[in-house]
């Protein structure tokens, strides 16, 4: 597609999005910074810490389940234009208010169910593990990542979408024949119910393993050539023909560790200069989320 075909008007509204979407990014990073402030430095958190008069690991868990359900309340605003309003006034979501509002109950059960998971193996290695937590913890961290990213396809994604084979066989015959060319090893070719929620075209590969396979928009399927959808899948190959996938998460894993060890050293300065007990004082948690 040369440029002289795409539509002026959509592309400003592309940056236009894409200007407000990074604004929305920095409100919440500052909105999350400022709650960890708040509960540090008005000890709120020590005090939370001492109301939890039960045993350790119920103690950790609790404590990151209150102050998760405190911060998705005071961020919900944000959240509710910025994942509803904003796609909705752009054209890039359909998806009902209370479709939206099911979805995000997902999401967030979800997401605390792992997050408080993580944050409870954490905790154990810097109750036991004193002086080499950070390097158990990314261990966990690393086996955690491919684990999930394996499961994803099969176990999260169903979740909030439908998945089902691809039907037309001539384009799923072209697709598979395009991962073999690009000796990428697919388990299946999947059908993707996007327009449920939006008018967007979209393509993916995801998955590791047994669990990896080509997902298709039924948005792409009714908007698109055979060949245009070729060249979308395309792309998406070049970044595992091009090593990009071990790349981003050596990259990530790198990123990873040192801000494990960093994290480590400012707990250990927190110790001595907050009202906190050891660097596995559950107190201390605003502190290991706000460096990380």
């Amino acid at each position: 597609m040369s440029e002289q075909t795409l539509d002026p008007q959509r592309q400003d509204q592309a940056r236009e999005y894409a200007k407000k979407s990074r604004k929305l990014v920095l409100a919440d990073i500052l909105i999350g910074v400022s709650f960890l402030l708040v509960l540090l430095l008005s000890g709120l958190s020590t005090g939370l810490r001492d109301l939890l008069e039960v045993p350790y690991l119920a103690r950790v868990t609790l404590f990151f389940v209150i102050i998760m359900f405190c911060y998705t309340l005071i961020s919900s605003p944000l959240t509710i234009y910025s994942d509803y309003i904003l796609p909705q006034r752009y054209g890039l979501s359909h998806q009902s208010w209370k479709s939206w509002l099911a979805d995000k109950a997902k999401e967030l059960i979800l997401g605390l169910i792992l997050a408080t998971g993580l944050i409870v193996v954490i905790y154990i290695c810097l109750d036991s593990y004193p002086q080499t937590w950070w390097l158990l913890a990314f261990a966990f961290i690393t086996i955690f990542t491919v684990f999930l990213t394996g499961l994803a396809p099969v176990l999260i994604l169903p979740l909030f979408f439908k998945l089902e084979s691809l039907s037309d066989t001539d384009l799923r015959q072209r697709l598979l024949g395009l991962a073999d060319r690009c000796k990428t090893n697919i388990k299946d070719v999947s059908q993707i119910n996007l327009s449920s929620k939006t008018p967007a075209g979209n393509a993916m590969l995801m998955g590791w393993g047994k669990t990896r396979r080509i997902a298709v928009g039924d948005t792409l399927l009714e908007k698109y050539t055979p060949e245009e959808i070729e060249v979308v899948m395309a792309h998406e190959l070049a970044h595992h023909q091009h090593k990009d996938v071990p790349k981003s998460l050596a990259i990530q894993s790198v990123l990873i560790l040192l801000g494990l060890y960093i994290t480590n050293v400012v707990l250990n300065w927190a110790v001595a200069h907050l009202d906190l007990n050891s660097i596995s004082d559950v107190a201390a948690l605003p502190v290991f989320i706000l460096v990380l």
